[in-house]
């Protein structure tokens, strides 16, 4: 990270925020691996039209999504692969950590010693 000018430090921190938000990971999980209308991202996240479609301007604003028009629909997917990748990996490692908080957890309340 040294190299990275405050220029591009401050493009990261934006892209970071957008996904700090729980809707837009839904988005972004039903868009893992594929292109989705509005109308099903708004099924398989169970959110407003109008809520998904701010969390949409957001991500797509960041360049985290990207979008093409066909007829009267708009078809959205991740811009790129390295996104789902990120993503993927940040939440099983919180996973991983709350399944190990949770066998420690249990292991106190048994009067296991670790």
């Amino acid at each position: 990270m040294k190299t990275l000018t405050d220029d591009t430090l401050s493009q990261v921190a934006r892209f970071l925020k957008a996904l700090g938000e729980i809707t837009r990971l839904r988005i972004l999980r039903a868009l893992h691996d594929k292109e989705l209308t509005v109308s099903d991202i708004i099924r398989q996240t169970d959110a407003s039209q109008s809520n998904i479609s701010k969390h949409l301007s957001v991500l797509t604003s960041v360049g985290i999504l990207s979008c093409r028009k066909e007829g009267t629909s708009i078809y959205y997917r991740v811009s790129d692969p390295n996104i789902t990748t990120i993503c993927d990996t940040v939440c099983r490692s919180i996973a991983d950590k709350i399944i190990q908080g949770r066998n420690t957890l249990n292991n106190i309340r048994k009067g296991v010693v670790l």
